[in-house]
């Protein structure tokens, strides 16, 4: 870092977590008590920027459960489906990733890093919290970007942000429409985007809506590829099955879908059937949409 330690939200940024934190991970592999207590007070007030090779860093603040990640997670975080993503857009040129619920931004770093098609970043995030190392996540990218710390959808307009009672992390917090709210939205087609598309969805329940609100951006894009993340949990919550995006998605143009879970990944042949029969075990899997062209 050039002998100077710059900062983020008045935390000094490090080249490499605590010594303890590289224990705790220790402990949390070997599956032995104390690692997550450990790594929490380990990661207090600690923002790490990793080297993430290839010329591509990303500043993460540890110090939050959400993000409490050592170099070597990120590195092994959905590689099956930044693979299948990258497989899908490798004919691509100039494309624009379109980051729904971007957090700090690691998705679009990672995807940037392993496909050099991306010619530049949208990114939406609601959570005021994350937004500075949002920013300097992008900032850092080899291609321009824009952040937009709003949330997104199917209108223009407000709403408020919901933590479900299941899981109180941000990562889990869901948009709900609410006139009287503090969080503005929009939709995807508002921004009046042309060209090669990658989107990324990942908004807790709220993908459906995503659709709705970027069916021009993606009917006119000559490549398109959409990611969704689907969760059991959040499906239960809202009474819709994923599969209702992808059908919506289908009916804009035609698409081929992948699914992606930590260890495999396989084609869904039919839309006949929901993702998720009824379980009590809790499945995050992602779906890749790429567009027959």
């Amino acid at each position: 870092m050039n002998g100077i330690t710059p900062t983020v939200c008045g935390y000094q940024i490090r080249a490499s977590p605590p010594p303890l934190f590289r224990l705790a991970e220790l402990l949390n592999r070997w599956k032995l008590r104390g690692g997550y207590r450990l790594g929490t007070l380990a990661s207090r007030g600690c923002v790490v920027e990793y080297d993430l090779g290839c010329g591509f860093r990303l500043t993460i603040p540890i110090y939050r459960a959400d993000n409490r990640l050592s170099r070597d997670e990120i590195l092994r975080y959905e590689t099956n489906m930044l693979s299948v993503i990258s497989e899908a857009a490798r004919s691509m040129r100039d494309a624009t990733l379109i980051d729904c619920g971007a957090d700090i931004g690691m998705i679009s770093v990672m995807l940037c890093r392993q496909l050099p098609a991306i010619g530049r970043v949208i990114a939406f995030e609601p959570n005021v919290d994350v937004l500075p190392f949002l920013s300097r996540n992008l900032s850092m990218l080899p291609c321009p970007s824009l952040l937009l710390g709003h949330a997104v959808g199917n209108y223009v307009g407000a709403g408020s942000m919901v933590r479900p009672a299941i899981d109180t992390s941000d990562h889990a917090r869901f948009f709900m429409p609410d006139p009287a709210g503090g969080i503005r939205v929009i939709t995807v087609d508002s921004l009046g985007l042309t060209g090669n598309m990658v989107m990324k969805i990942d908004v807790e329940g709220g993908e459906y809506a995503v659709i709705e609100g970027a069916v021009e951006t993606i009917r006119q894009a000559p490549h398109c590829v959409v990611s969704l993340e689907a969760h059991s949990g959040v499906a239960q919550r809202t009474g819709h099955d994923p599969v209702e995006s992808l059908r919506l998605l289908n009916s804009i143009r035609q698409f081929r879908f992948v699914v992606t879970s930590c260890t495999a990944s396989w084609e869904l042949t039919s839309l006949d059937q929901p993702i998720f029969l009824p379980s009590p075990t809790v499945e995050i899997l992602n779906v890749i949409a790429s567009a027959v062209v």
